[in-house]
């Protein structure tokens, strides 16, 4: 859960994961206001388990973790102009 108090936007965020299908979880990213109305689905991200939210207050812009694909994505407050920022190849020999 993440959460932003600046002006007189202000969103609770979170991600579900929803769905395990043949090893493969969909997380759903969510926000709300802090009364916990108007909540409003961001998007589904498939074969994506995110273990880890943040925000850039300046930029708008929601930072995911995913620990199943080693990468970190990007979107904006309103669920568009999504992308991967960074991502990273993981071995078992670096364990």
């Amino acid at each position: 859960m993440s959460l932003e108090y600046v002006h007189d936007s202000r969103y609770l965020f979170w991600a579900e994961v929803s769905n395990w299908n043949f090893n493969m979880p969909t997380s759903d990213v969510f926000h709300t206001d802090l009364a916990g109305r108007n909540r409003k689905h961001l998007g589904s991200f498939r074969s994506v388990n995110i273990s880890g939210l943040a925000l850039d207050m300046v930029r708008r812009r929601l930072y995911m973790s995913d620990q199943y694909k080693h990468t970190i994505e990007s979107t904006n407050y309103e669920g568009k102009d999504k992308y991967t920022v960074a991502s990273a190849e993981v071995s078992s020999a670096n364990y």
